[in-house]
């Protein structure tokens, strides 16, 4: 059920980065009328700056990994049968360290 809701929490994600970029290219064009840009000027350079301050942020998001961290501390915390897992797997490799 978890993994339902996630996969549904991805796909509205991907959604609304879409609408996101959408939006991005909308704004440029009204700010570069506003500013005396013509819409491709504003086209050619609001929008790629401003996809690449998206992936700069994101890259450092990834970077930080604080969302993947996040969800491992909760799936850890509400299944018993990951809990044993890890358990396991410490103790085999306590045995091969030895």
């Amino acid at each position: 059920m978890k993994d339902f809701f996630w996969r549904q929490w991805y796909r509205y994600s991907l959604g609304a980065q879409f609408v996101g970029v959408i939006n991005l290219v909308l704004l440029s064009i009204t700010a570069g009328k506003v500013f005396g840009f013509s819409g491709w000027l504003s086209l050619l350079v609001i929008v790629p700056a401003g996809l690449f301050g998206v992936l700069a942020w994101g890259a450092f998001l990834d970077l930080v990994g604080k969302a993947q961290q996040h969800n491992e501390e909760i799936y850890l915390k509400r299944s018993p049968k990951l809990r044993e897992m890890y358990r396991k797997v410490d103790e085999i490799h306590g045995r091969m360290c030895k």
